[in-house]
């Protein structure tokens, strides 16, 4: 298969065309939950992001920034699917393990 029919692809051109949905919504996800601390859900969100993206116990940084960046990382680190995944779930299109 050519270059130019692999960007054609049907497949290739729906999951670039929910990457403009998904990447943003997901960095709003997260950072939402990040300063709404103190809700049941924003928890449970923050519950998700790895421990290896904030400080060397696993917790949220003092700086906000630094916090920021660690959301960001996780998001950029995510796979397409993973990514999709993700935000299908956290939006309740899709119920995890169902």
């Amino acid at each position: 298969m050519e270059k130019k029919e692999l960007y054609k692809n049907k497949q290739v051109l729906e999951i670039e065309a929910s990457g403009y949905e998904v990447l943003p919504g997901l960095i709003e996800i997260f950072l939402d939950a990040l300063f709404d601390k103190r809700s049941g859900k924003s928890k449970r969100i923050m519950a998700l992001i790895p421990k290896q993206y904030f400080d060397e116990r696993g917790k949220l940084f003092t700086s906000k920034y630094c916090n920021i960046l660690g959301v960001v990382h996780y998001v950029a680190n995510m796979t397409d699917n993973f990514a999709i995944d993700t935000f299908r779930l956290l939006k309740g299109i899709s119920i995890g393990g169902y």
